[in-house]
């Protein structure tokens, strides 16, 4: 299976991005990527944790729901395919990305404004804004990778990227939580539009400062071979790589808009403990990327994504079983643990994988075929939700019975044909379990008993 690119000839133009870790400016750009990802984070806590019990408290049925999490992604991926000469111009990358942010950040005040419209165009009004909000960030989202990857060393990438998440989900713990303690006594009958209009007005400075960061922040030059007009085929092995990761990310999209959906109609949570669900989820990742990040560098970052795509595939079904609130919030723990892996192995095995020459069109065709794979998922969920027969009582669950078993079926059968296109770390599967949390410890005191029963 292969797709092919027809580009125009435009002047001969080669530059190298700038890779030296002693260079002042790359350092610089990395402790401003922080800064900017601090509020961008900031951002990300409140629309990930109040975008669906706003959709919810408006009144949009199921499917809007569904297209506030697969809906953006196929949009913004259609439109970096629509300019993808722009990737391949070799121009900055810095002005279309902070447009994009800066976009952004309109469109969140337009979200907060969302609910003083009639009671009939509320939901419509809010969704198609947030629609609009997530196509703006993911249109320039392929830009602002590559710019990322410029800025980071490939031996130390695990580590870099790891300890840099770790920072940012701290930031969004913090955000979930002080949020989860001031909506604590809202339900989503009870809050006032008053509570959305005040946290998506602050989303929306907060994206507006990252806009400002980025505009601080150091652009290397970039890789860049100009077309020479001929037909550029995408290698079969990426493009496997490509539909395989999307197909998973499809499969979790049929439920993932769902979860709260369930917690607030279903199991009646207020909005505090709806809050401590993103919380413990946010826990999970903060405790385990350090040590993800190190099992990256040690066995590679593809290896991590085979073994995380495994233990993503089985994250719905205890939701089958268990609704206990303590129970809950063990599952979220569960989650955040082995999509923090998930998430490193698959953007760090993606940035390692393309060529250097043309590494913002090859990601934006990922994104891309993500984004269909996404949304497809998403009008599956929606129409499962309305239509399926009910498990264990409820219908929702149903959808996560689903997603389950897409997600298995996706790593059993495509999974295990990837190969990797990097070279990969000579480790063994030992040398991941000796980055195991405590492993060093305790093996430190057995040999240190043993030592002592042996003079005896």
């Amino acid at each position: 299976m292969r797709a092919v690119l027809q580009q125009a000839p435009t002047p001969a133009l080669r530059t190298e991005p700038v890779r030296d870790e002693e260079d002042p400016r790359v350092r610089r750009g990395r402790a401003l990527s922080l800064v900017e990802g601090t509020f961008a984070t900031v951002m990300l806590g409140v629309t990930e944790t109040f975008a669906v019990p706003a959709a919810v408290f408006l009144g949009a049925p199921p499917l809007a729901i569904a297209l506030l999490g697969s809906l953006p992604l196929f949009l913004g991926s259609l439109g970096q395919l629509a300019f993808l000469r722009l990737s391949d111009s070799g121009k900055p990358r810095r002005r279309p990305v902070i447009t994009g942010v800066l976009a952004q950040a309109v469109l969140l005040v337009a979200c907060a404004a969302a609910g003083y419209a009639s009671r009939e165009l509320a939901p419509w009004v809010f969704v198609l804004a947030f629609v609009a909000f997530g196509v703006s960030g993911n249109l320039v989202n392929h830009l602002w990778i590559s710019w990322m990857r410029d800025l980071t060393p490939a031996p130390m990438r695990g580590r870099l990227f790891a300890a840099r998440n770790r920072v940012l989900v701290m930031v969004q713990l913090t955000c979930a939580l002080l949020l989860g303690v001031v909506a604590r006594e809202y339900t989503s009958s009870s809050a006032p539009w008053s509570f959305f209009f005040t946290i998506f007005g602050i989303a929306g400075i907060a994206r507006a400062l990252s806009g400002a960061m980025l505009a601080l922040q150091y652009e290397p030059p970039r890789a860049f071979d100009p077309p020479s007009g001929h037909v550029v085929s995408l290698r079969p092995e990426f493009l496997r790589f490509c539909i395989a990761t999307a197909l998973l990310q499809g499969a979790t999209a049929v439920s993932g808009p769902f979860f709260n959906v369930w917690y607030l109609k279903e199991l009646h949570f207020d909005y505090l403990s709806v809050s401590l669900c993103t919380v413990a989820t946010l826990v999970g990742s903060m405790l385990f990327l350090p040590i993800w990040g190190r099992v990256a560098d040690r066995i590679g970052s593809f290896r991590l994504l085979l073994v995380a795509a495994a233990l993503v595939a089985i994250v719905p079904l205890p939701y089958l079983v268990f609704e206990t609130p303590r129970a809950i919030w063990g599952l979220s723990l569960y989650s955040g643990i082995v999509w923090s892996a998930y998430n490193l192995g698959h953007f760090n095995t993606l940035i390692d994988s393309v060529g250097n020459r043309h590494a913002e069109r090859e990601i934006a065709i990922a994104v891309a075929i993500t984004g269909i794979a996404v949304f497809a998922g998403g009008l599956l969920g929606g129409v499962l939700a309305t239509h399926v027969p009910p498990v264990a009582g409820s219908r929702l669950r149903a959808v996560f019975l689903a997603s389950a078993i897409g997600r298995l079926l996706v790593v059993l059968f495509l999974f295990r044909t990837l190969k990797p296109m990097a070279p990969l770390p000579d480790a063994s599967p030992l040398d991941a379990f000796n980055e195991l949390p405590g492993y060093r410890f305790g093996m430190g005191i057995l040999r240190g008993a043993f030592r002592a029963f042996r003079r005896q």
